[in-house]
């Protein structure tokens, strides 16, 4: 595949690591909350073309996602569908089962942890919830979890989210977390 698109050239540094999930998952239906410039929307797009899937991305704010139709790879953005909404309603509404989900829109605890707790169900048995953060503020390889943040990484953040969700579901759940670009966890179902 040829001709990368502007500004998705130097997608975050775990690009090749959500590309290399949707294949090795051969992931046929993936979700991706918060998409912004589409540093990660265009790695996982390009999985969802080679596996035959879809890719889903939801943002709040509205984003620019034409770049797709400069990718060359015949019908590439036919696999792409983009919704402007809330995640938490989105995730209510959602009726399919995720192969694969990225999470990295608001990271305050809150909201993070009523993902999980929505997306609990809907991860297929073999799928993997994948989340941006946990090691905010450039602190990897540590996690982060600032009790005293406010606003987006407000009440703990991504990383206390992860934990009592975890914690709330002892040994149906367990992670770990790539210590690059803020952190990439990858959270799966313990079968």
């Amino acid at each position: 595949i040829t001709n990368i698109p502007a500004g998705r050239d130097t997608c975050v540094a775990f690009g090749m690591t959500l590309f290399g999930l949707v294949l090795a998952l051969k992931a046929k239906n993936v979700v991706e909350l918060g998409v912004r410039g589409g540093g990660t929307a265009y790695p996982l797009l390009l999985g969802t073309y080679l596996t035959g899937g879809k890719l889903t991305s939801v943002d709040i704010e509205s984003c620019d996602i034409s770049w797709a139709k400069n990718i060359d790879a015949p019908g590439i953005s036919d696999n792409w569908t983009f919704v402007q909404q809330d995640a938490i309603k989105f995730l209510e509404a959602y009726d399919k089962q995720i192969d694969l989900i990225f999470i990295d829109d608001w990271h305050e605890y809150n909201h993070v942890l009523a993902e999980l707790e929505l997306l609990k169900d809907k991860v297929s048995p073999a799928g993997l919830i994948t989340m941006h953060d946990a090691m905010y503020w450039n602190w990897e390889p540590h996690y982060h979890e600032n009790l005293e943040d406010r606003g987006e990484f407000g009440n703990g953040g991504v990383y206390k989210a992860l934990k009592d969700f975890v914690a709330k579901y002892p040994n149906e759940w367990e992670y770990c977390t790539i210590p690059v670009d803020h952190g990439l966890t990858i959270l799966r179902k313990i079968l």
